[in-house]
């Protein structure tokens, strides 16, 4: 699928939107019916509905993030000596 563009983006969003709140049996007849009316933007749906679920399968935001320095111990830089001194 190529790059979208704003403008298509406006388009297809809502329907994205749409279809991503029902269930999978629900799903398949709304495509089903948008397809009779326009294939075109069904398909684009289609694939855009099949890379959320890859990603979604390859846990794309999934993850738990390391916790900030600030609690992964005491710093060290007071600790650490200059490169160059200046005296």
């Amino acid at each position: 699928m190529p790059d979208i563009d704003a403008e298509r983006w406006r388009v297809l969003s809502p329907y994205l939107d749409e279809v991503l709140a029902l269930d999978d049996a629900r799903r398949a007849e709304w495509l089903g019916l948008l397809a009779g009316r326009d294939p075109g933007l069904a398909a684009e749906l289609e694939e855009l509905l099949a890379r959320d679920a890859a990603a979604r399968r390859e846990g794309f935001l999934s993850y738990r993030a390391p916790p900030p320095f600030a609690t992964a111990g005491p710093s060290t830089a007071s600790s650490m000596k200059p490169a160059v001194s200046w005296r």
